[in-house]
């Protein structure tokens, strides 16, 4: 699979990862979410006919975020989440693409309505 063109990496989206605190009772609760790294990334929306379900459902949007790989960004798991738009986006695959795995893709998905 041929790398993604400069180019079409034409949206800026943020990867995060929640921070964990302790309570007064020395239990780990979730805090706040912390960036772990900004990219440029190539962004597909579903196909037409999920797009057709989503609105129907009023449901959620399933997109793919391609991005060049880093250290960083090698070490997101699906308990990360990706902000585009302003809405958090749940990681739901991660997959390297590209010769020498130049490139992650991410598919997340974001609630609608």
């Amino acid at each position: 699979m041929k790398t993604t063109p400069a180019g079409k990496r034409d949206r800026m989206i943020r990867f995060e990862r929640v921070t964990t605190t302790e309570n007064d009772l020395g239990v780990e609760v979730p805090g706040d979410w912390a960036l772990i790294q900004d990219a440029w990334a190539a962004v597909r929306f579903g196909t037409s006919a999920e797009r057709r379900q989503a609105s129907i459902e009023n449901a959620s949007q399933v997109a793919t975020f391609r991005v060049l790989t880093t250290v960083a960004l090698r070490g997101v798991t699906v308990e990360d989440r990706i902000v585009f738009e302003d809405s958090p986006w749940s990681i739901t695959g991660i997959a390297a693409v590209g010769g020498a795995a130049r490139e992650i893709e991410f598919t997340a998905t974001v609630r609608k309505g």
